[in-house]
């Protein structure tokens, strides 16, 4: 039997975005009402803190939790200390409520490059990271992976995006083939350049790492977790578009997730200049 599970991200709790949001009771009650079997963990803080109160409020509600998105900046050498520890810090978390198959989701913090930002679904290899660049990005994942198993025994997965140094199937595959299968692994998620962006299905790249790494199916818990995914609402809506709408308000009901991360993002990189790559 397969169970869903949500995420905080549904209600517009998103990576740390400005805007009013709704209480995490709420939120675990009208998941719970759904019928949803499990949930993400959200931005850090949004949810209690203190494991013993956090396992309370999913217990009352028969919820499981199961993974949580961290935002890093794995381009970034000089962040790579606060990026570990952060992710950390969620991974305890996941370990001690969630259980030995939750999974940490790095995510490269989106739309803080104009170009990239400015080219979301229209990526050409020109817009890439060098040789270089890659080597750093990818040797930051696997560092950050690897204490994570270490000290918390979760493995973690990655979530390739739109406006992100990891989005089309070129860039997701390269991704895969410099960091280490025992330890990561591409999570299959409802959003992502490579199924909105680029036209192209994810199903060709999750295999080839799945068939190199452990596990059923790349970025999915194993056989032995009570929950089979996570249906995360998809955050690449307009990302086929050569230019967002015209208004965001227009665009989606006010205070809705949308208008404050992908719209956000549009309106403040829009008037940049679509120069060269800044890292």
């Amino acid at each position: 039997m397969i169970r869903v599970a949500n995420a905080p991200c549904s209600w517009g709790v998103i990576e740390n975005v400005e805007g009013e949001r709704g209480g995490y009771a709420r939120v675990l009650d009208e998941m719970h009402e759904a019928g949803y079997a499990g949930t993400e963990l959200g931005d850090w803080g949004f949810m209690p803190t203190d494991p013993r109160a956090l396992r309370r409020e999913l217990d009352s509600r028969q919820l499981k939790l199961l993974a949580s998105w961290v935002s890093v900046h794995l381009h970034d050498p000089s962040r790579l200390g606060a990026d570990e520890a952060d992710v950390l810090r969620t991974a305890r978390q996941l370990a001690e409520v969630g259980g030995p198959d939750n999974l940490v989701v790095l995510g490269n913090d989106p739309y803080t490059d104009a170009l990239r930002t400015l080219m979301a679904g229209r990526i050409l290899p020109e817009h890439g990271m060098n040789e270089a660049q890659w080597r750093t990005f990818a040797d930051s994942a696997n560092r950050i992976a690897r204490t994570v198993k270490k000290e918390t025994g979760l493995r973690t997965v990655f979530h390739h995006h739109i406006g992100t140094w990891v989005e089309t199937p070129e860039e997701t595959a390269r991704f895969l083939s410099m960091t280490d299968p025992e330890e990561e692994a591409m999570q299959s998620r409802a959003s992502g350049g490579m199924q909105t962006g680029s036209g192209t299905s994810t199903s060709r790249t999750t295999t080839r790492r799945s068939r190199r790494g452990r596990g059923a199916r790349a970025g999915m818990p194993s056989s032995r977790s009570r929950t089979a995914s996570s249906a995360s609402s998809a955050r690449a809506t307009w990302t086929s578009r050569a230019s967002p709408p015209s208004s965001c308000a227009a665009a989606t009901a006010a205070g809705s997730w949308w208008s404050r991360t992908c719209c956000r993002g549009w309106e403040v990189q829009k008037k940049a200049p679509a120069a060269t790559a800044s890292t």
